[in-house]
């Protein structure tokens, strides 16, 4: 969709834009896309003069005449590829003998069906699309390919107010050269040209992925250290720290009184008898401490 404006050359013209009934009403010295308006007002018009380009047209949207029907029916296809320097490898989404849809190739008709438009919503004014590419890799060769996700969305600003100048996307191209005006004089002319349509900006994103036997065995060892680091806490705060720590105590510990046979108390006979001599080495030291079960047997406490 286009507008075009020929052979403009450079002087004061009337700015339909800026409606006046007196010079009052005309602003000296304003900067205008259109041109500088010089305080003046044309009463033929009722719109005040500005230097710049003529003729200034009333508007430059392009009318329904200009607009290219079927566009809706055309298709995009988008070859992509991605390198990681890291693993070495490169993915693409470029089919040996066929387009595949959402892949590589995407209907407008089936964009636009996303974004929650119609073409004849964006045809006149046309509309700012961003494509977003996600790549998700897996190098490993039990892996299956690479999985592409595709989405789009619209970033220019949608409103319901028809004279809203941030929605749909233009661009302005000049011509210049010299030529002939009315008066036969050759002067600096120019041909411009506004363009509306649909412009596409592709955001590629993609992470990818190896498995890796160093950083597994290290985890690996990180979490048996912490789960040895963890039991040694929390036997501290049992012990030391939380209020049943001495039921904790009673329940972790058995005392036992244990003489060694010349320099313990008689009082300690509970646990040793003088029947108890294979106990003791020749020389009085105690082979292993034991106590005597309810059926009257020893039972070793150590090893």
């Amino acid at each position: 969709m286009s507008t075009t404006l020929k052979e403009q050359t450079r002087g004061i013209w009337p700015a339909a834009q800026f409606e006046c009934e007196s010079d009052d009403d005309c602003q000296d010295g304003l900067s205008t896309n259109l041109g500088i308006l010089n305080g003046t007002c044309d009463t033929v018009s009722s719109s005040c003069f500005a230097a710049g380009w003529g003729p200034i047209p009333v508007s430059t949207e392009p009318s329904a005449t200009t607009v290219l029907d079927g566009v809706q029916n055309f298709g995009l296809y988008i070859p992509c590829a991605v390198y990681f320097p890291a693993f070495g490898k490169k993915a693409d989404n470029v089919m040996a003998s066929h387009h595949e849809e959402n892949v590589n190739y995407f209907p407008l008709a089936s964009v636009f069906k996303e974004l929650g438009v119609t073409y004849d919503e964006i045809s006149t004014k046309g509309a700012l699309l961003v494509a977003q590419l996600n790549w998700d890799c897996e190098f490993d060769w039990w892996s299956s390919p690479c999985k592409v996700d595709w989405s789009f969305r619209r970033i220019d600003n949608v409103s319901d107010d028809e004279d809203n100048g941030a929605s749909g996307f233009s661009v302005q191209r000049q011509d210049y050269y010299r030529g002939p005006n009315e008066d036969g004089e050759v002067v600096q002319m120019r041909d411009a040209y506004y363009l509306h349509g649909i412009r596409i900006i592709f955001l590629i994103d993609g992470i990818g992925r190896r498995f890796d036997i160093v950083p597994c065995v290290v985890t690996f060892g990180s979490g048996i250290a912490l789960i040895a680091i963890g039991s040694l806490v929390s036997d501290f705060c049992a012990l030391n720290i939380f209020p049943s720590r001495d039921a904790y105590t009673r329940a972790k510990y058995v005392r036992v009184r244990a003489r060694r046979y010349g320099n313990f108390s008689e009082s300690d006979s509970d646990v040793f008898t003088d029947s108890d001599d294979d106990l003791v080495d020749e020389k009085g030291k105690v082979r292993s401490i034991a106590m005597r079960n309810s059926d009257g047997e020893q039972e070793s406490l150590l090893p």
